[in-house]
């Protein structure tokens, strides 16, 4: 029930008028615009590509981010850049390729990592946390809302601040652009990201990709837990597993814990082993 209320909550706080904000404070507005759980009731996704520059204003990359559902209605997180770096985080499996190495990988969470690494994304979906970030003001411009925070420096950089601006359509009340500037002592603003957001859109994943979760040819992957329990990971057998786990937790080739796993190995023939044991236990 508590569940059930907090995501009511949500939607009442997206389309509460911004005129109101003597009702609700001005930054509990700003953080409902951009719950991904949210909007996720209201839409079947919800993507972000967002472009960064340089001090010139020439575009340095850009990155691509969608929350939505797979194609069995389970969740589906993708993080894509201008590098062609993939990862795709999904109740069926998550992948990745990396353009550095140009090699798929497979990922395996253990223990709750999983849920963490999804809670990390929705947080950071729209933008990365500002612990000290502020309402600092609201206007109305070419028919939708802006709303501009700041974030100030501390220590050398004092006075100068980092700035960013919600674009929030009048209409519909969805976000709908974000902008991130840094603002010097004298009030002069460089542009740092533009973000364009899209509710409903389609994604497909690349089916070089999807094969990975559909191939047969696998192999066993057992991780030892602490608590005596155990987690298999069947990945293909020429695709490389990347084992992801608590920062608290080391993991071991041998069951005595004396050698650190140091990633895994294929063969001439980029064929892994058939069967690997590795062994976690807390750090110290």
């Amino acid at each position: 029930m508590k569940r059930i209320f907090t995501c009511v909550l949500l939607m009442f706080l997206l389309f509460v008028p911004f005129a109101s904000s003597e009702v609700v404070d001005p930054m509990d507005r700003v953080k409902a615009l951009m719950d991904v759980d949210a909007i996720l009731l209201a839409h079947k996704s919800v993507a972000v590509n967002r472009i960064y520059y340089d001090y010139e204003g020439n575009e340095l990359f850009s990155a691509f981010l969608y929350a939505g559902a797979d194609a069995d209605g389970g969740q589906l997180f993708v993080s894509e850049d201008s590098e062609g770096n993939v990862e795709i985080l999904s109740e069926s499996g998550c992948v990745g390729l990396d353009t550095w190495s140009m090699k798929m990988y497979v990922m395996g969470f253990v223990m709750d990592e999983y849920e963490e690494n999804i809670l990390q994304m929705k947080q950071n979906f729209f933008a990365d946390m500002r612990l000290n970030e502020k309402f600092f003001s609201e206007e109305m411009k070419d028919g939708a809302r802006v709303i501009t925070t700041k974030t100030y420096y501390q220590g050398d950089y004092e006075g100068e601040c980092e700035v960013v601006e919600y674009i929030v359509d009048e209409e519909s009340g969805k976000l709908i652009e974000i902008y991130e500037y840094f603002e010097d002592e004298a009030g002069e603003r460089i542009l740092n990201s533009r973000a364009f957001v899209t509710m409903d859109m389609e994604y497909e994943i690349n089916p070089v990709l999807s094969s990975i979760f559909e191939t047969e040819n696998t192999r066993n992957v057992y991780i030892h837990l602490p608590d005596g329990t155990q987690t298999l990971f069947t990945p293909p057998v020429d695709t490389e597993l990347t084992i992801i786990y608590p920062e608290e937790y080391v993991l071991y080739e041998d069951e005595m814990k004396t050698r650190m796993y140091a990633g895994e190995e294929a063969d001439e023939n980029g064929i892994y082993p058939e069967d690997t044991h590795l062994y976690l236990d807390v750090f110290g």
